[in-house]
């Protein structure tokens, strides 16, 4: 008895090739006696020319039968370099070129390269048969868009218009309607604050000061600005803030350039410690050229080491030194770090990208009344207002030199419709930040204990808990990895990301997943809502149930919570 053989399931999401049927049965046609022109597979109508198969028989009676470089001979690869730079004038090294049996390899090859699950890959039509099975064999969807044969083939700029739309609409579906989303670091703005960045406003250069701008007729967008300084001023009890900013990445830049030079000495948490990468020598930091040193982290209490941070201080002298970053569970011992700083004579930056909303609503630490010299901070995340950045700061040596950085130097014209949406953002936070702020705290702590209830293990510091923000941390090294687990959940439409926390390493993947509180929390989820939610998270990750199956119900759950909440209506 012959047993079946269960075939891998992309097997049945790929086609059949249209070439090989066409020349299968042109073979038959013309073995019947059929007079048949073959267009299918390209091939020319004369042998391989008689110099190329002599030099291939004697290659062979050479001894070139052997295996070569995965990559291909290096002669041949030299050759090839040699001939693109004398007919095409491109400059390539051997190793940057890899030989293979055709075309079609090399773009399979590019393919499961580039592609990953999940993503979309435009193929214009025509196209060669084989090219949406290749992107189909790398996890990704193909997207066929028409050309116009009598534009030369020029791509359909209609369809084109339908599908961005199409794809913006189902974007908008997918987060706002269908999915439970605790990414830490999104969140969804009031929709007053979305028309402000769709008005005209923000398709003019503002370039100046309020009241002297380069450009006339800039009166209203002068009071704009005015207004929204007037109010994060007021949110955060802090005498200057710079508006102008595009991101919280940049924010920090600025703050390097107002208080270090290049080569300057500064320290900044560790990735275990959740550091940002703008704090780092891959990011804005080491771009900018400064020499990055690890802030010593009590990992078993989550915060700042005081006496050896002194002890590192001294012998490092920095000139800056950062607190917080990509995850707060806890308020940090600020106090402690204001000692060392004017121990060493070093600024002090607390970047504030996730906690801005928490800030503002007082229901976390204050930075600046701390000891913070400097706070950074994203405007969306748990702040809700749109992507920007802002930097607060009661020192006017600093303001000073923050607003020559940004204009005349890196900011100059800046988009206004953000700083319109800001004041948006601003007015719902003062109106409603403290109960916001609040019920982050309270899901987040209630989602914490939901998960530890139903089997999924969440990182917990004795003596405080699992939170007292709105991240939760999970460790996911029993999941695969945090980026792993992060996907199978996405098939269930519970849509969280992978982090990095002190604990064993996870071989090519986060060792933990982050979730943030802030965007369900505004749909109006509560506390008691936390259970279901974590059930949710359990049933795929400790119970292995499949998240394919488990979508309609996270979909269903999802229906009733489509108003938001803790805005200016």
């Amino acid at each position: 008895m012959t047993k079946s053989v269960q075939l891998a399931d992309r097997v049945t999401r790929v086609k059949p090739s249209f070439t090989l049927e066409m020349t299968s049965k042109a073979a038959e046609l013309r073995a019947q006696g059929v007079n048949i022109v073959n267009f299918s597979v390209g091939e020319p109508d004369f042998n391989t020319p008689e110099n190329i198969r002599n030099a291939a028989k004697e290659a062979m009676d050479a001894g070139f039968t052997k295996y070569t470089s995965g990559a291909g001979m290096i002669d041949l690869r030299e050759a090839i370099c040699k001939k693109l730079n004398r007919e095409n004038h491109l400059e390539y090294t051997p190793d940057q070129i890899l030989v293979s049996n055709g075309e079609k390899q090399s773009l399979y090859l590019a393919c499961q390269v580039l592609f990953q699950e999940g993503d979309q890959v435009i193929i214009f039509s025509p196209y060669w048969v084989s090219f949406p099975e290749f992107v189909t064999l790398s996890e990704a969807e193909p997207i066929i868009i028409g050309t116009n044969p009598d534009k030369q083939f020029e791509p359909n700029f209609d369809e084109l218009e339908s599908k961005a739309f199409a794809l913006v609409d189902a974007h908008e579906q997918l987060m706002d309607q269908q999915s439970i989303v605790l990414y830490a670091g999104t969140n969804v703005i009031n929709p007053k604050a979305a028309k402000m960045l769709s008005s005209s406003i923000g398709n003019r250069a503002s370039l100046g000061y309020p009241g002297a701008k380069y450009n006339k007729g800039m009166e209203h967008a002068d009071q704009l600005e005015i207004m929204l300084m007037s109010l994060m001023r007021k949110l955060f009890d802090a005498k200057y803030v710079e508006y102008r900013v595009p991101s919280g990445s940049i924010a920090n830049l600025y703050a390097y350039m107002a208080t270090t030079k290049p080569g300057d000495k500064i320290m900044a948490f560790s990735d275990s410690a959740a550091g940002h990468v703008t704090h780092h020598a891959e990011g804005a930091a080491g771009l900018y050229g400064l020499e990055i040193h690890e802030v010593p982290f009590d990992f078993a209490n989550m915060d700042v080491d005081p006496e050896a941070l002194m002890i590192e201080a001294k012998k490092v002298r920095p000139k800056l030194i950062i607190v917080a970053g990509s995850m707060c569970l806890f308020p940090y011992s600020l106090g402690e770090v204001r000692k060392v700083a004017d121990e060493v004579g070093a600024w002090i930056l607390y970047d504030a990208a996730h906690m801005g909303g928490l800030i503002a609503g007082g229901e976390f630490q204050q930075p600046l009344k701390e000891g913070a010299d400097l706070m950074t901070g994203s405007t969306y995340k748990s702040f809700g207002g749109p992507p920007s950045g802002m930097i607060l700061s009661n020192s006017a040596e600093l303001a000073e030199r923050l607003d020559k950085i940004a204009f005349p130097g890196l900011t100059a014209n800046f988009d206004l419709s953000r700083a319109a949406a800001m004041v948006i953002a601003v007015l719902d936070l003062l109106t409603h930040g403290k109960e916001y702020a609040k019920m982050c705290i309270a899901n987040a702590k209630a989602l914490a204990e939901s998960l530890h209830s139903g089997g999924c293990e969440v990182f917990e510091v004795s003596g405080k808990g699992f939170t007292n923000s709105q991240h939760v941390a999970v460790p996911a090294a029993a999941y695969g990895g945090g980026d792993t687990a992060a996907k199978l959940l996405e098939k269930a439409n519970l849509l969280t990301s992978g982090i990095g926390l002190p604990l064993p390493s996870v071989p090519g993947d986060f060792n933990a997943m982050r979730l943030g509180t802030q965007e369900i929390t505004r749909w109006g989820m509560r506390p008691e809502d936390m259970e279901t939610v974590a059930d949710f998270f359990c049933r795929v990750l400790v119970q292995k149930e499949s998240p394919e199956k488990l979508k309609s119900e996270v979909i269903e759950f999802r229906k009733e919570y489509q108003k938001l909440h803790y805005i200016r209506a």
